[in-house]
């Protein structure tokens, strides 16, 4: 049981490390897009300082051209930001992937089977039989494993541990009367791939955001210029000649 003890330790120390590294991404994911937000009123204040400036000296095209200005370089910055973040979350992501797969290829495969078969324990109170079929050269480990087991959860059955040659080393098959079960390294593995997966796929609710906000500033210039529009032709008389 001194490999299952460190097993959880190991699980517990790669947990607090993945909180650690997402926390610290969510914060910096924070930091970018207040900068960015901020970035984008100064530059607006800019072009609107700009513009009025220009219509004092007579320049109807100051405020189109500040606009423009103030535009670009926000968009600029934007996806100066939007590339920094998505970088920061493909090294967390990969820094994770790495340290976890690292400890849990370094525990001991004894240890794995335990815990699977301690799970599978509430499972077989009135079970006839338990098959196991493991990798060939996990075959030792595993029988020591379910053994183990058996003995300490005084099980009504003795677990049949048998070579699967198409099977992956670190996993097993579990088989019994009323259902079966996969676990093991390879689908530990494949578990962390997809939290991984989706903790990149945040990126693109980063894109969704910089569309929003292109939106509404788009439709914020609009509704300006509607409003000096007709503010200078509301009084006009269109079927004067």
């Amino acid at each position: 049981m001194a490999g299952l003890v460190a097993l959880d330790g190991a699980a517990e120390q790669c947990r607090r490390q993945v909180e650690e590294l997402i926390a610290a991404a969510e914060e910096e994911a924070e930091a970018l897009r207040q900068a960015a937000r901020a970035e984008a009123v100064r530059m607006m204040e800019a072009a609107r300082a700009e513009y009025d400036t220009a219509e004092q000296r007579g320049y109807e095209a100051g405020r189109a051209r500040a606009l423009e200005a103030a535009q670009e370089t926000m968009l600029r910055g934007a996806e100066d930001g939007h590339d920094a973040l998505l970088a920061l979350r493909d090294r967390i992501a990969d820094v994770v992937l790495r340290t976890v797969a690292r400890a849990l290829g370094d525990a001991d495969s004894e240890a794995l089977f335990a815990r699977i078969g301690a799970d599978l324990s509430r499972h077989l109170d009135d079970a006839s039989y338990l098959s196991v079929r493991v990798a060939p050269e996990d075959v030792a480990a595993a029988t020591r494993a379910f053994g183990a087991v058996c003995a300490a959860h005084r099980w009504q059955l003795n677990p049949a541990v048998t070579a699967d040659p198409d099977a992956e080393a670190g996993s097993c098959v579990c088989e019994w009367d009323h259902g079966i079960v996969t676990g093991g390294l390879p689908l530990l593995l494949d578990a962390l791939e997809r939290a991984i997966g989706a903790l990149r796929a945040g990126g693109a609710a980063l894109d969704v955001d910089a569309a929003e906000v292109g939106e509404e500033e788009e439709d914020e210039e609009e509704d300006e210029e509607d409003e000096e529009d007709e503010a200078a032709y509301g009084g006009a008389d269109w079927d004067t000649p």
